[in-house]
């Protein structure tokens, strides 16, 4: 189901490769099309590489299929500060 897909898609952009979980997170989305779990994880890894207008379009398509999901909320917020370009402000675990 589309939660193992975003589940990988999530492991591979802890481990810095958010290329790869792009392109597990677009086929999570052309497989599971009105998933909001696949557009939002299109929308981290998107601006885990910089591309801040393509990740806040795939943020607001997950609060369309979701509105009340915290996590494109949260993308939506994070893409205002330059700081959260590429991950820099996300803490260390």
């Amino acid at each position: 189901d589309d939660n193992h897909f975003n589940l990988v898609g999530y492991q591979l952009l802890r481990a810095r490769r958010p290329d790869v979980a792009y392109r597990v997170f677009e086929m999570n989305r052309n497989n599971y099309p009105d998933s909001w779990l696949s557009y939002n994880g299109l929308g981290e890894s998107s601006r885990m590489m910089g591309q801040t207008a393509l990740a806040g379009t795939y943020y607001r398509k997950s609060l369309e299929l979701k509105p009340q999901n915290a996590g494109g909320n949260k993308g939506l917020s994070m893409l205002a500060s330059p700081a959260a370009v590429n991950g820099r402000n996300r803490k260390r675990r």
